[in-house]
């Protein structure tokens, strides 16, 4: 029996017609005088070594206060 080789840019053009069609990666934005929800996720978070790294403190005050204020 002969292997067939993996058609990923078959594949890849299959899936991006989908995704397209469906709307899947389009933002949902508020129409006007409605309130959207928000959600503000500028990293995920990721263990180093004991908890997380201890610059996320830091850099995620500014994405905390911003995603309070408009949330």
């Amino acid at each position: 029996m002969k292997r067939q080789k993996y058609q990923h840019r078959k594949v890849e053009v299959y899936w991006r017609k989908r995704w397209e069609a469906s709307g899947l990666y389009s933002p949902n934005v508020a129409k006007e005088g409605e309130k959207d929800k928000f959600f503000n996720l500028w990293m995920f978070p990721y263990p180093s070594a004991d908890g997380l790294h201890a610059g996320h403190a830091f850099a995620s005050t500014g994405s905390d206060v911003f995603g309070d204020l408009c949330g």
